[in-house]
């Protein structure tokens, strides 16, 4: 059995073998059961096997899938594309298929919305005018990417929604940040803070997508602090800490009981803390030491955080330490995992949905910086998913969505 990853996960176009008129079968979950989470697809052999908490589904790998006629037609399958061998063990749908496949699912059932490798990559960049716009490229084709904002004032931070269809940013065409969202392809940008504060920023959507959480300095001007909000409108606003600290950068727990941060202690001093959104005085400090530890990021399966630290010399480098407080060696602070050894600053990292790569930005001279992508083991090979020429920093947001890189598939 085959499971395609949704909403929380990459879905893998590969290795889903056709029958002989090349249609692949699928049945799709639409509530929880016992073996498998809802929202997911399980590849099966035929439609018979769809049990009754299953849609059947079935597509062909020539072409988008087209809607079912009745009493068992299979309607128009799409145009065919140029016909492989489907025989061959391994053959894998195209990405136009799946990425149709997902906006039919989605049209079909609203409340289960599927996330398919229709790879996108949302971030803010300066590379075409002086100020900052929120774009979108396919990783595969990094000479191409499309400016959703394009106007003549800074948009920064962007983060997907789980399922994919909104994007959250920080925006500074009113005169200060507000926090905004728009649909996945640039239309109907909002402004969802709208309370005059200076300082909105540092959005994250909560993992069902019925909140974000922020930062702001709504209730004291210089004084940042941590905030929830719906998306309605107006977005009633909730204030998580109140401490003479500056805190920063939220980043929700997977099951969405939690919140990392940071918090500033004087000078470049930042460490990084958890806070539970139903008891939010109740905090636990999980670095503690002399440095600069910033941008903390929840893995997807809920076991480590990635941040980036000082605390072995001058420049920012990538770590990764468990979401749990455990305090192995007694010094006070959770044991850490270095990443990257260079000379290069690097920023802002995230996670992959699957928990299997961290995205960071990495200052890489004369002022610009690309994103790059790697493994969250010491020393493994990193990607760069961006050119040289641009100045970008992001969260991955997984193969679905997520900071100033969020991918979306």
């Amino acid at each position: 059995m085959l499971l395609l990853g949704v909403a929380g996960g990459a879905a893998l176009a590969v290795g889903l073998i056709p029958d002989e008129d090349g249609s692949i079968h699928g049945c799709f979950i639409t509530h929880n059961n016992v073996n498998e989470p809802q929202g997911q697809i399980r590849v099966v052999s035929s439609e018979a096997e769809c049990r009754n908490n299953e849609t059947p589904i079935t597509w062909n790998q020539e072409g988008p899938p087209g809607d079912k006629g009745d009493k068992g037609d299979k309607g128009d399958m799409g145009d065919k594309g140029d016909k492989g061998d489907p025989s061959q063990p391994g053959a894998s749908l195209p990405e136009d298929a799946l990425c149709d496949l997902e906006r039919r699912i989605n049209a079909a059932t609203p409340t289960f919305l599927l996330s398919i490798e229709c790879s996108r990559i949302v971030f803010h960049t300066n590379r075409d005018s002086v100020n900052f716009e929120i774009y979108v490229l396919d990783p595969n084709n990094l000479s191409t990417s499309d400016n959703l904002t394009g106007n003549e004032v800074g948009d920064f931070q962007p983060d997907w929604s789980p399922d994919g269809v909104n994007i959250a940013f920080m925006s500074q065409r009113d005169g200060n940040n507000e926090i905004y969202v728009m649909n996945a392809d640039g239309s109907l940008q909002t402004n969802l803070t709208n309370n005059g504060a200076l300082n909105n920023g540092s959005p994250d959507w909560s993992p069902d997508g019925k909140m974000i959480a922020f930062q702001s300095d709504l209730h004291s001007a210089g004084n940042i602090q941590i905030y929830v909000m719906d998306h309605g409108s107006p977005a009633v606003q909730t204030r998580l800490t109140n401490e003479p600290q500056e805190s920063h950068h939220p980043s929700w727990s997977p099951d969405g009981k939690e919140i990392v941060f940071m918090r500033h202690h004087g000078g470049d001093k930042w460490d990084i803390y958890v806070l539970e959104v139903a008891n939010p005085y109740n905090q636990t400090r999980l670095t503690n030491n002399s440095f600069r530890d910033n941008f903390p990021a929840w893995s997807p399966d809920g076991k480590s955080i990635v941040f980036t630290s000082t605390r072995d010399g001058i420049d920012s480098e990538v770590y990764v330490m468990d979401a749990v407080f455990t305090d192995a060696n007694g010094d006070g602070e959770n044991d850490s995992t270095r990443l990257t050894d260079n000379d290069f600053q690097e920023t802002l990292p995230t996670w992959s949905p699957d928990s299997s790569k961290i995205a960071f930005g990495r200052a890489v001279g004369d002022g610009n910086w690309r994103i790059f992508e790697m493994e969250p083991v010491a020393d493994s090979m990193e990607t760069a998913l961006t050119p040289i020429d641009v100045y970008s920093d992001g969260r991955i947001g997984g193969r679905r969505h997520r900071n100033a890189v969020s991918r979306n598939n």
